[in-house]
């Protein structure tokens, strides 16, 4: 959650840099509604509850692989830089996030993303 407040605080700065936010989740549409609602959130909120988005983009942590576990699904913390095209022309993420090695506690800032993205 924290993230998602980060990224949708910094709107404005993503579009002066020329790109629109969304952000993808496990989540169902219905807790989406319902977190953006409670946290007045602006930025378009995806659901990947089949988890195909995730997966098709290789970024689903095996940690969570049980199907249940409530977890289930859930990705890195990452985030990708794509192109109305379709061309993926940045993907950020804090690589000590991997796997065993936790890195949920260090994560990539939206300010990194701002700046490599106007570079």
């Amino acid at each position: 959650m924290r993230q998602a407040l980060e990224v949708d605080a910094a709107q404005e700065a993503f579009e002066a840099a020329g790109w629109d936010v969304a952000l993808l989740t496990y989540d169902s549409a219905e807790t989406l509604a319902r977190v953006a609602d409670q946290r007045e959130l602006t930025l378009t909120l995806l659901g990947d509850e089949a988890i195909e988005v995730i997966d098709a983009f290789d970024v689903r942590d095996p940690i969570y692989a049980d199907p249940d576990h409530m977890a289930h699904g859930v990705p890195y913390p990452i985030a990708f830089a794509i192109r109305p095209n379709g061309e993926i022309v940045g993907k950020f993420w804090h690589e000590a996030g991997l796997g065993q090695r936790r890195g949920y506690a260090t994560r990539i800032s939206t300010d990194d993303v701002i700046a490599a993205l106007a570079n």
